[in-house]
């Protein structure tokens, strides 16, 4: 089967936009904010502080969180409009995209 839409063709390389121009909250206020600004960052909020940066990978489930303020990485999965992050000390958040 064929499409008509060039950009159906592929579902590999449209699958990494997937996340673009998205955000995503957590359950509470305190686990701050993550958009994600294009195909390779995002910024996060947290309340009370500034803005930051980041750089992420996403495979279409699961992708890696690069913090470049704290030069740390924390894997994260997607399953339709939940995000879960896991951080190093093992403890887990879950956001939701809005």
């Amino acid at each position: 089967m064929n499409s008509c839409k060039s950009d159906d063709d592929n579902p590999e390389e449209n699958r990494d936009n997937i996340l673009v121009n998205t955000t995503w909250e957590g359950d509470t206020e305190e686990d701050g904010i993550y958009t994600f600004t294009s195909n390779t960052e995002y910024t996060f909020k947290d309340p009370g502080e500034p803005f930051f940066d980041g750089t992420y990978t996403f495979d279409g489930r699961n992708g890696i969180l690069n913090e470049i303020v704290s030069n740390s990485s924390f894997p994260f999965e997607i399953v339709g409009d939940t995000m879960i992050i896991t951080y190093p000390s093992g403890n887990s958040r879950t956001y939701y995209k809005k």
